[in-house]
């Protein structure tokens, strides 16, 4: 499995782990996750407020809501959606990004100096337009995009179909043991950020 579309499964299964860890009553603790006080965080980067869309997120067929393939690191960063730990703008390769709706995770942007937005990784829950997400089968991934070579569906295989609307971008299709999408990246078809 490719370093981005590993990251973009860590973090999709991180987003479970805390969606359970809230689950709980109100007035208890949750063992898996730590109190923290003022002092805590005050290291840590402040959480992006910038809303991608009003309506609701699909990925594609130019990128998700207002983040687009090709925007520069600039108007990404105007935008308030990425989380930048090294607030350093992308050097000779190609830099990932955890990036937010409202303060709520939603995928990996890779972006390049020179092209911009190469790459946008969603978790789940963020369908494409054709209804493709995290869970999907490899049938309804034929259904949507009946390009997608699917012959070879494995743990941690992935495959990519031509983005209806868009000749410049391809989707990449990662599938986890039991055959269902885990992770879904709109990327231009000459991207320098997932090889």
């Amino acid at each position: 499995m490719h370093a981005f579309t590993g990251r973009l499964t860590i973090l999709s299964a991180a987003a479970s782990i805390l969606a359970l860890a809230a689950c709980g009553p109100a007035d208890s603790a949750s063992p898996l996750v730590p109190e923290t006080s003022v002092s805590d965080t005050t290291d840590l980067p402040s959480m992006p407020s910038g809303s991608l869309s009003a309506s609701s997120l699909e990925l594609g067929p130019n990128g998700i809501g207002s983040l687009t393939l090709g925007m520069s690191y600039a108007e990404v960063k105007k935008a308030d959606v990425i989380l930048e730990v090294d607030p350093s703008a992308p050097g000779a390769g190609c830099e990932h990004y955890d990036f937010f709706d409202n303060g709520q995770l939603v995928g990996i942007v890779g972006i390049t100096a020179e092209r911009g937005v190469e790459t946008i990784g969603v978790l789940g829950g963020v369908p494409t337009p054709q209804g493709i997400e995290a869970g999907s089968t490899p049938d309804d991934v034929r259904r949507a995009y009946p390009d997608a070579d699917l012959t070879h569906v494995t743990t941690g295989s992935r495959t990519y179909a031509t983005v209806p609307g868009n000749p410049n971008a391809t989707y990449q299709f990662a599938f986890n043991a039991r055959g269902v999408v885990v992770g879904i990246v709109l990327r231009l078809n000459d991207q320098a950020c997932d090889e």
